[in-house]
Parts: structure tokens; C-alpha cells; sequence
């Protein structure tokens, strides 16, 4: 998310989709949108919009951000368990595939495809149930998240594993670490230093370096069409 993107966003989308809800039942163009407060939102469109109220309130994300109630945290369980299954039937296929080989073999179209597979596992209730902080009335039947199940799956997949030994000695506490740290998303400093790490890891192997590929026009087309026929 950038600055142009979220004005872009705010104009483009969320005003004339509000414009469009309040007019059903003849209402007023008058509403109050509650953002995350980062750098990312720019307040800008507060001054040009004055019927779209933008107000960004701080540090309330954890309390009151739907996603932020459990369902980012679904999502990684769902994508976690079905990329979990890939590696465990691929190594079952072939007995001399271990784990390494395995994520040498992962693309990006893989990842897409997982992502959408994690995304479409979260059900509705789920998606109602987040709004219990915010807005209560709105929510019904909702049961709580049912975490057990997801790690007991997640663990017999990894029993399925085989060829890696050390797989043998991940216990459940080790995957619910994994999501918990997965919480936030990388800053840039991070992705700076992960970056720097792998180039000094390249040249500690003495590898010869990667010359970058040109970003053309037809590449960037066959790449959507990946991620359209993906996600489809």
C-alpha cells in the first residue's frame, strides 16, 4: 500500500460505492470510515471528500480491525496446511525428494494458487464472527475459531512427511510460534537485511550472480495471466 494507491482507492472506490449504499434507502452521503493509522493512509482525501469522513484512530487495529480477529491468523492455518500436503504427497510420490528440493521446486504460480485455495477456505461464519468487537448486532452464530482441528491436521500431514527426520521432531507448540511471528507484516528494513543476507550467502558459495532479466510488457502479461488462471 502506498499513498497514491489508498487516494486512488478512496475516490476511485470507496466514495462512489458508499454514495451508492446510502441512496437505496435514501440517505444522506454522509458516512464515517475508520483506517488503520500508518504512513500508507494518507489524510488528503479528508479535504477533498467532506462527506466521506476518513478518521484514523491509534492503535486500535488489534481491537477493532475485522482481518485482525482471527482470520488473518485462518488464513496462514489454511495456507499452511495445504502447502503442507503438496510436500507431503510429493515426497510420498518420489523417495528421493526431501523438504530442500521440494521449495526448490515451489514457484510463484504455486503460491498463488495456495493462497487462493487458503483464501476460499475461510468460511462465511468466520468472516461474520470478526465483526463481534466492532459492530455485535450484526453478528450470529458465530462458534469461535476451531484452532485444535487445523494444528492436528497440519501435524498428521507432517507425519506423512518423509525423507527429512528432523520434520519427525517438529512438536504443535513449534507451528503455533510460526503463525504467532507471522502476525506483522516485513518492513522494509527487513526485506533490506534479508536481501543483504542472501547476496552475502551467494558470495560465500562463490555462485556465479544471477543477471537481473528485463521486465518487459509480454512477461508482465504472461505473469497475469498465471496469477487470472489462478485464482479462477
Amino acid at each position: 500500500m502506498t499513498s497514491d494507491i489508498f487516494y486512488e482507492w478512496d475516490m476511485s472506490h470507496a466514495a462512489p460505492f458508499i454514495k451508492n449504499v446510502n441512496k437505496k434507502p435514501n440517505l444522506s452521503n454522509k458516512a464515517l470510515v475508520l483506517m488503520v493509522n500508518t504512513s500508507s493512509h494518507s489524510k488528503h482525501p479528508c479535504s477533498v471528500n467532506n462527506d466521506v469522513n476518513l478518521t484514523f484512530p491509534p492503535n486500535v487495529t488489534s481491537l477493532i480491525w475485522p482481518l485482525d480477529q482471527g482470520v488473518i491468523v485462518l488464513f496462514k492455518r489454511y495456507y499452511l496446511k495445504n502447502t503442507m500436503r503438496q510436500m507431503a504427497e510429493a515426497m510420498n510420490k518420489d523417495n528421493s525428494m526431501t523438504a530442500a528440493t521440494f521449495w526448490k521446486s515451489y514457484t510463484i504460480k504455486d503460491d498463488i494458487i495456495n493462497i487462493t485455495l487458503a483464501w476460499k477456505s475461510v468460511p462465511e461464519t468466520a468472516l461474520n464472527g470478526v465483526w463481534r468487537n466492532l459492530w455485535p448486532e450484526v453478528v450470529h452464530d458465530f462458534k469461535g475459531f476451531d484452532e485444535g482441528k487445523d494444528m492436528k491436521d497440519i501435524m498428521n500431514l507432517i507425519k506423512e512427511v518423509i525423507g527429512d527426520s528432523g520434520f519427525q521432531e517438529i512438536q504443535e507448540e513449534d507451528f503455533t510460534e510460526l503463525l504467532v511471528s507471522l502476525g506483522d507484516p516485513l518492513t522494509s528494513e527487513e526485506v533490506l537485511e534479508m536481501m543483504e543476507k542472501h547476496e552475502e550467502e551467494e558470495e560465500a558459495t562463490d555462485k556465479p550472480q544471477t543477471v537481473g532479466k528485463e521486465l518487459t510488457i509480454p512477461k508482465m502479461r504472461e505473469f497475469m495471466q498465471h496469477v487470472t488462471s489462478a485464482t479462477t
